[in-house]
Formats: C-alpha cells, sequence, structure tokens
C-alpha cells in the first residue's frame, strides 16, 4: 500500500492504543486529578485530542480545518465509555481518508495569540492535508505522553510505548539492536571457538535480537461458521514445513499442517469446528531463558546445561493436544489442568468455536491468562521485534484495509461467510507490505527471517476445510482445500 494511506494508518494506530487503554483503566483512573502536579485528566487529555482529529475530520475534504472551532464536549472528559465510541468512530473515519486526499491543499486556523501588544498573528494558514496527518501524529503522542505521566503518578502501568515518539522507538530499537548484534556476534565467535567458561562447560547462547512473528485475522459468518488465515513467521534456518494433513487426537479427526523440525503445528481445526493457532510469547519468553541462564551460570558440573529451548517440548505439540476439545471452555479447561501449560515455554493460543466462543489465552511462564469476546478481536499479532511499535502499524493496516468497526462502516457485513469481498479483504490484509516491505509488514521480510506461509480455513455447517499456501504470503499461492465432515453434521 502507497505512504499516502500509510499516514492515515499511522494515526489510527495512536487512535487504536487509546482504545486499548480505555479497556484497562477505570473511571476513576480516567477523571482523576492532582493538583498541582497534573490538574488536568487522562479524559481531558484524550478529549483534547478527540476535538483535533474531529477538527480535521470535518473540514479536511472542504479545504478549511479550524482547530480552534472545537466541541470541548465535556462528556469525553467524564465518561470513559462515551470517549471510546468516540475514538472508534474516529478510528473509522481515518480509515475512509482516500490515497488522492493526501495531497489536497487546506487552511488551517489556529490562533497564536496577541504579539507585542499587536492584534495578533493571523491565525490562518495554507497546508495539506498530508502536512496535517503528520501534525496529528505528533500532538496525539505529545498528549500520551502526559497520559503515561498521569497514570504513572497513580501507579497504573502503561504499556511498552505508550507515549514515545516512533523515531524514539526506532532510536531505543537501533541502539538496542547494535548492543545485541555486537553481543551476538561475539556469542558466534565464542561458539565457533568452544570457548568455556571457568568450569569448562559452553557459555549459554546470547538470545538473538529478534525474532519471528505471526499474525491472525477472522471473519464470523452469520449461521455460526467462520474463516480464518494465518500468516506464520520464522527464522530462514527453520526448514520447510509439510502441507496439512488430516490427524485424530483422541478419535477427533482434525486438520493441521506439520513443523517438520519438532513434529508439531501452529494451526489446527477438528471435526468439531474448534480452531486453535499458536502464537509464541516472546517477552515472556525472552526472559524465561535469562532466568535458565542464570540457573545454568550457576549449576553444578554434572547438570544438564542445555539452551532452555532443547529442555522443553515443541509448543507445537501443545496445539495436538487440545485438537479434541469440543468448545473453547473446553480448551481452556484443558489449559488450566495442573501441569498442561506449565509443561510448555511461555505461548499464547487463540482458540474459536462455532457457538461463538473467541478466547485468547496466555502462559508468560508462571500465571495462565484468559481474555474472551469483545476483547479477543483480530487482528492478532506476535512480535518479538520493536513489539510496541510493529503492533501498533500492523493493527493500523488492519483498521484500513478490513476496517476497525466492520459492522460500522462495511455495508456488506451481513454477507454470508463465502462473499468474496470479505476474504478478499482479509487476505489483502494478510498479504500486506505497510507502511513498506520489511519487519513492520504483515508480511514479514528481515534478513534473519520472514512468513515462511499463509494458511487459511473455514468452518461451515457440514464440513472445515483448509487451504495452505508455502512461501512468503505475498506470493504465496493457496493450494485446493483439504476437507473434513463436521461432527454430527449440521448444528
Amino acid at each position: 500500500m502507497s505512504t499516502d494511506v500509510a499516514l492515515a494508518a499511522a494515526n489510527i494506530a495512536f487512535v487504536r492504543q487509546a482504545i486499548d487503554l480505555l479497556e484497562t483503566i477505570d473511571d476513576h483512573a480516567f477523571t482523576r486529578t492532582s493538583p498541582p502536579v497534573y490538574t488536568s485528566g487522562v479524559g481531558a487529555h484524550l478529549r483534547h485530542c478527540i476535538d483535533h482529529y474531529a477538527r480535521f475530520l470535518d473540514g479536511h475534504r472542504a479545504g478549511l480545518i479550524d482547530y480552534d472551532a472545537r466541541d470541548r464536549d465535556q462528556r469525553l472528559e467524564t465518561n470513559r465509555l462515551f470517549a471510546r465510541r468516540a475514538l472508534l468512530d474516529i478510528a473509522n473515519a481515518l480509515a475512509a481518508v482516500a490515497p488522492e486526499d493526501v495531497d489536497r491543499s487546506v487552511d488551517i486556523v489556529i490562533d497564536c495569540g496577541p504579539v507585542d501588544g499587536a492584534d495578533g498573528i493571523d491565525p490562518r494558514c495554507p497546508s495539506t492535508v498530508r502536512r496535517e496527518l503528520l501534525f496529528l501524529v505528533s500532538h496525539t503522542v505529545h498528549h500520551y505522553a502526559l497520559i503515561a505521566h498521569i497514570l504513572r503518578h497513580q501507579a497504573i502501568p502503561v504499556p511498552a510505548g505508550f507515549g514515545v515518539a516512533p523515531s524514539t522507538l526506532r532510536h531505543r530499537g537501533g541502539l538496542a539492536g547494535g548492543l545485541a548484534g555486537r553481543a551476538g556476534r561475539r556469542a558466534h565467535r565464542s561458539r565457533a571457538r568452544g570457548r568455556a567458561d571457568g568450569r569448562g562447560r559452553l557459555r549459554p547462547p546470547s538470545a538473538p535480537a529478534t525474532v519471528p512473528m505471526c499474525t491472525i485475522t477472522w471473519l464470523d459468518d452469520p449461521d455460526g461458521g467462520y474463516a480464518l488465515l494465518f500468516n506464520r513467521d520464522e527464522r530462514r534456518s527453520r526448514g520447510a514445513a509439510a502441507p496439512p494433513t488430516v490427524a485424530a487426537c483422541d478419535g477427533v479427526p482434525y486438520l493441521a499442517p506439520t513443523d517438520r523440525d519438532a513434529g508439531g503445528t501452529w494451526l489446527g481445526v477438528n471435526a468439531h469446528g474448534v480452531t486453535v493457532g499458536l502464537l509464541n510469547h516472546y517477552v515472556a519468553d525472552a526472559a524465561r531463558t535469562a532466568d535458565a541462564a542464570r540457573v545454568s551460570a550457576d549449576a553444578p558440573r554434572w547438570a544438564d546445561t542445555r539452551a532452555p529451548e532443547a529442555l522443553w517440548p515443541s509448543r507445537g505439540q501443545l496445539v495436538r493436544r487440545l485438537m479434541a476439545c469440543a468448545t473453547v471452555d473446553d480448551v481452556v479447561h484443558r489449559l488450566a489442568d495442573a501441569g498442561t501449560a506449565a509443561a510448555f515455554r511461555p505461548f499464547e493460543v487463540l482458540t474459536l468455536d462455532t457457538g461463538g466462543g473467541r478466547v485468547r489465552a496466555t502462559w508468560d511462564g508462571r500465571s495462565l491468562a484468559i481474555a474472551r469476546a469483545p476483547v479477543v478481536r483480530p487482528p492478532i499479532s506476535s512480535s518479538g521485534f520493536a513489539t510496541a511499535e510493529v503492533l501498533a502499524v500492523r493493527a493500523a493496516t488492519y483498521d484500513v484495509l478490513v476496517g476497525p468497526d466492520p459492522a460500522a462502516a462495511r455495508p456488506d457485513v451481513g454477507d454470508r461467510l463465502d462473499g468474496p469481498a470479505r476474504l478478499a479483504r482479509l487476505e489483502a490484509f494478510q498479504r500486506s507490505h505497510v507502511p513498506e516491505r520489511g519487519g513492520f509488514s504483515v508480511c514479514m521480510h528481515r534478513p534473519e527471517a520472514h512468513t515462511v506461509s499463509l494458511t487459511m480455513l473455514g468452518v461451515e455447517r457440514e464440513q472445515v476445510w483448509m487451504r495452505y499456501g508455502p512461501g512468503p504470503a505475498c506470493t504465496a499461492v493457496l493450494g485446493r482445500a483439504l476437507t473434513l465432515p463436521r461432527c454430527g453434521g449440521a448444528r
């Protein structure tokens, strides 16, 4: 997609950060002030940002954006849910900004006040839609930084990257990447020479500077079925996977591709219509690996000091173990059973069923967290490279290509599952290169890792099916559908 559309996507990414934030704080945190430290609360800053976006959206096509004509609706400052609804409306409207509008000339109005006793500066100034979209990013980040300060003052955790400018995140990532790269090169030289510590053991390898990412999206069908797409991203050192086959778990047949390196799978759908998709939990995984390395350094000489990943079973085996489940609740109960999650390195599991169940289960190595719809919504993505920024870009790309609130923005939302327009929008997202071909795009391309396959599956009244395309999603050709009859037929 062009950078013209990516400008709108960048703004949508920041709007979605606020939407997500409002789901994690309560009404008191939203309205609280603490003079003289801060006299405006979270709600006041968000209202100010909403007003600026509203002025832009009202005026960019008419040619006049008057930032001084703000509504200043007090409900946006005092009603958290009302503010969230307004943010959703803004995200929808930004998604409709056309590429041909970006270079449109506009006049802006901002009152800069009197200067040296004169009447003041002319508040009207020529600009372009492109320039104003850039301004809105800068303006929003500035107020998010103040919101982050307010929340920290209340001892409320702030999401990583919230209120930090993209250039600052990139700068920090560059510094971290440079340090990690030098550490990685030293570790590589140490392994090549077989360097050992004082006890004669090889030192634990350093964690890679970057790791693969995966992205899942889905659409619901009014009849209870759904379609789901999965981009699998892997290191270039991993071997090619095997295409989907029919397998069985406790007598329940299911469809799944196979990771030839470990024998597991990252995605499966069974005859009950239950889908399980696996995402690695990179942040928790890195912490657990570091802890294991510290323990290894102090272990007796006879202890098993292999790298942690050699001691744990493949997380892909977990998906296969869950393929006998008939509902998402069955999946949750299975994961909650003593020892099930604890047997694996940190992970995230997305599971869907035909009863509308949508669950995201997160195991961080210590506890299992369960999130359900409507909090669980597409896209679901994992990232170990500039995590916060990558996730924001992908969420904004989804809003542009698919729509942040299809029920409000798309007239064909009631189409059946086989509606080509609906699947085409989702497939375009999975194959996209926004803001450019590289580590931030959904179809990911980096020197050490890339998207290795695109899988599409569907759950219908009489059958489930899966199509698989090896190679980068941007060029992958989906093969013929492998089908499986539903248990008990239509429901």
